[in-house]
């Protein structure tokens, strides 16, 4: 399977964010205990993403074509990662409302836009069943960051 610049383009968004949130973080709330927790769990979540998932076999999985395979292991790669920083995020977001920064607020909402699809893979991951995008993303293989390339055979 070709996954093209899907699975750079988010990436590249994390990284970008961790660029950008470090800028917020030294104009407005430099130590914030908050932000530190949460610029720590992306990196580690990030290095984390490089777990190679070995000798993966599913019926389920076995039963798709080759687009729903890509937009499967793309959606169980955001359910992973979101899972993986979910805690931090959301304390770092609460401070933001707590602390009443409006900057800090656009930006993470900026920054938390959904990734580009083309309409190819929208149809893709639409046409997955959802009950088994849940079973697999709460496997032990699915459940942490992994590697989205060591999957394909």
């Amino acid at each position: 399977m070709n996954f093209g610049n899907v699975c750079s383009v988010r990436h590249v968004k994390i990284f970008f964010s961790l660029i950008v949130f470090s800028f917020a973080a030294c104009a407005k709330d430099i130590g914030s205990d908050e932000y530190l927790a949460y610029n720590a769990k992306i990196s580690l979540c990030l290095s984390s993403s490089e777990r190679e998932v070995s000798s993966f076999k599913d019926d389920y999985y076995n039963s798709l074509s080759d687009i729903q395979r890509k937009a499967l292991l793309l959606s169980l790669s955001s359910i992973s990662m979101n899972k993986c920083y979910s805690y931090e995020e959301n304390s770092y977001l609460k401070h933001l409302l707590l602390t009443d920064d409006n900057e800090g607020l656009n930006e993470f909402k900026r920054l938390n836009k959904p990734a580009y699809r083309t309409e190819e893979m929208i149809k893709a991951y639409n046409s997955l069943d959802q009950n088994e995008i849940k079973r697999l993303s709460n496997t032990k293989m699915f459940s942490t960051p992994f590697d989205i390339f060591s999957v394909i055979n």
